[in-house]
């Protein structure tokens, strides 16, 4: 292959690329736009941080579900969540479990 060629072939792979790439921007910008999130801080009674709590987000009419963790502040988000009504289960060794139920998560909104 000549270098004029290969350089036209290149140059074809990248436009390729990012053809590609400027389309799933609006696909990833609709699917924020259709979702909202839950985020929180998980405490022991003490006000000190839990971290590795699981919690656990079902909506309550789907059955949609997601599971996500503390970090090591107690901090959790668990994004792109369907519009709906949700309980929130935490669950850490050592503690009691405890449940919210009624969070209602809107589009394009943060709840905690």
């Amino acid at each position: 292959m000549s270098m004029n060629r290969a350089l036209r072939f290149t140059r074809q792979i990248i436009g390729v690329f990012v053809l590609l790439l400027l389309s799933a921007v609006p696909a990833w910008a609709q699917t924020q736009a259709s979702t909202g999130q839950i985020v929180g801080l998980v405490v022991d009674p003490q006000g000190a941080a839990v971290p590795n709590a699981k919690v656990t987000i079902v909506e309550t009419m789907t059955g949609f579900r997601r599971e996500v963790f503390t970090n090591e502040a107690g901090q959790y988000r668990a994004v792109l969540l369907p519009a709906g009504r949700y309980s929130v289960t935490v669950e850490a060794q050592g503690f009691q479990t405890q449940t919210r139920t009624g969070v209602e998560v809107n589009v394009g909104r943060a709840v905690d």
